[in-house]
């Protein structure tokens, strides 16, 4: 389970294995310096829009859409589940328009990762997850 709220990601994964008699709990947040998802301030952004990668599970490689309605500055960004960076996808100036941007997680562990598209002062993030 994921959880958004105002400049935190709180993840909950629930793991439990009955033949064998055991269960594991883990909780992990995440802080960052601008609201995460929040849909009032991406709704004065108007037209842009980070869209949930395909396919989803994946293995290795996924596609990963976005949109902005204006030319400016673009940052797109993949985060594993301990919040370091593993990988920049976009960035710099974009003209308007909807862009495509490709993430192959060949040298990547399973598991889930975070994806973070920044745009204006608006923040959007989304969680993916890696099956091999």
């Amino acid at each position: 389970m994921i959880n958004y709220s105002d400049g935190q990601i709180t993840q909950i994964v629930e793991e439990r294995n009955m033949g064998l008699d055991w269960e594991a709990v883990y909780r992990t947040n995440y802080t960052y310096g601008a609201a995460v998802s929040n849909e009032t301030q991406n709704e004065q952004v108007q037209g842009f829009k980070l869209s949930q990668n395909y396919p989803n599970p994946f293995n290795p490689t996924t596609q990963i859409s976005y949109s902005i309605p204006n030319a400016g500055e673009v940052s797109l960004e993949v985060f594993n589940v301990l919040g370091n960076k593993v990988a920049t996808l976009a960035q710099g100036r974009k003209a308007a328009g909807e862009y495509t941007a490709a993430f192959n997680a060949s040298n990547f562990s399973s598991g889930i990762y975070y994806y973070k598209l920044q745009y204006a002062g608006a923040v959007e993030v989304r969680a993916m997850t890696l099956i091999k």
